[in-house]
């Protein structure tokens, strides 16, 4: 169910790693180059260097892009530091209206929101300046559309520039085996005993669609053989699982999570204009996010503390404050809602583990993963059981490991129990 998807997946939502997307999929940006215009905004312009043609009465992009809010925004010769501005119309605390100008990398701008086009081979740089290569983030060609938000006095355009997400892994390694009674409670059918080794995929792969904004459309399973220390407790599924995911976009996306030794909670992304990934090991590691720009590590490489959402909960790391938050948010009507995790992209986040599980049974087998937000996908999948639990599929029921069962004896799931009786009554006389 979603409520018990919700409150086993809490990382998902997790602000460790929104930040990763500025870098790999996106960055402020100016460039200088001949675009066409087809104007959605405000119109006016200063002429550029180069001649271009426009349908916003003749305005020319030298262009200059900034960084935007939702981390999506990079430019033609452009630069992805983000840019502090202020509007030079007057008051501080109003934000700058379209047609106000702004002060901005040196360069004042009038603000507009129209389409351009580049008419030549165009370069989107970091900073509005040709003085060194370095600066230079992505380059456009002829026909490819933009969007641009500012007119320079100097001939410089502010413009926002997607980058495309090429690869990225995933990994969630916990191995449970310390707490195994207090979530199992010895009950040989609790659903922990039951799953498959692809099954809890969602916390390494949640939070690299929420970010990226991917939606996964094929997927590749594996699964890690049976461990003898995980038997002894229980567990019918072997000992982790592996996906390997292709994007709508083509992008390739490695996830891996299981009870291996060592716990890890880890992301990394390669994009076309940079890389992002968090600290591999290590005291809260994953609040350590480490950015290349252009083959440069970055300034931005600072551990981000989740101290405020700890005070009010605990729990993953803060994480679990903000999946609350943003869904109240969404509720409400209010911006942040945009945020929170609906229950298609839930789906994306958990189908991937389960089709991956039936490419196991299927050689390893490249399989579609269905887009549910589609009544004809919906319809096809709607009377499909294919599941390890007997109670859903009945005799067609699929065992969790995929070369079968292995034989437990109840005596097994009574130690477990056990341990978890004392460990109740222990709390209890201390209480």
């Amino acid at each position: 169910t979603i409520r018990r998807w919700m409150s086993e997946h809490s990382e998902v939502a997790g602000i460790l790693v929104f930040i990763l997307v500025v870098i790999v999929i996106g960055g402020g940006a100016y460039g200088i180059s001949a675009l066409t215009g087809r104007n959605s905004g405000s119109g006016g312009g200063t002429s550029a260097p180069s001649a271009a043609e426009s349908s916003t009465e003749g305005s020319s992009t030298e262009s200059a892009s900034e960084e935007s809010s939702s981390a999506e925004s990079s430019s033609a010769e452009s630069s992805s530091t983000a840019a502090e501005s202020q509007s030079q119309t007057g008051g501080t605390e109003a934000s700058p209206s379209l047609g106000d100008t702004i002060y901005e990398q040196g360069v004042y701008f009038q603000l507009v929101d129209e389409q351009v086009t580049a008419k030549i081979e165009t370069n989107l740089r970091s900073v509005p300046s040709t003085e060194s290569d370095d600066y230079i983030v992505a380059t456009i060609y002829n026909g490819d559309w933009i969007r641009r938000t500012g007119i320079g006095h100097n001939g410089w355009s502010r413009v926002e520039y997607n980058g495309q997400v090429l690869y990225a892994e995933g990994e969630y390694i916990h191995d449970c085996s310390s707490i195994w009674h207090k979530i199992t409670y010895g009950d040989r059918n609790h659903w922990r005993n039951r799953m498959y080794a692809t099954y809890y995929c969602t916390h390494s792969i949640g939070p690299i669609l929420h970010i990226t904004g991917e939606k996964p459309v094929s997927v590749v399973g594996y699964e890690l053989p049976l461990s003898p220390r995980l038997l002894d407790l229980g567990y019918l599924k072997g000992t982790a699982g592996i996906e390997m995911i292709t994007t709508a976009s083509g992008a390739v996306i490695r996830s891996t999570h299981g009870d291996m030794h060592k716990y890890g909670l880890w992301y990394s992304l390669y994009g076309t204009i940079g890389a992002a990934e968090t600290d591999r090991k290590g005291e809260s590691a994953y609040n350590v996010v480490n950015e290349w720009f252009n083959e440069k590590l970055t300034t931005d490489n600072v551990s981000h503390s989740l101290s405020a959402a700890n005070k009010m909960i605990e729990m993953h790391g803060g994480a679990d404050y903000y999946e609350m938050h943003y869904f109240i948010q969404k509720i409400l009507g209010r911006d942040d809602g945009g945020q929170s995790i609906d229950i298609y992209e839930a789906l994306d986040m958990f189908l991937p583990g389960l089709i991956a599980y039936k490419s196991v049974f299927a050689g390893n087998k490249p399989l579609e993963i269905p887009d549910l937000r589609t009544k004809e996908a919906r319809d096809k999948y709607r009377n499909d059981v294919w599941c390890v639990d007997p109670k859903v599929a009945g005799k067609d029921a699929v065992p969790s490991y995929s070369k079968g069962n292995p034989v437990i004896a109840d005596s097994v799931y009574e130690k477990v129990a056990e341990m978890y009786r004392k460990e109740c009554e222990q709390a209890e006389n201390k209480a």
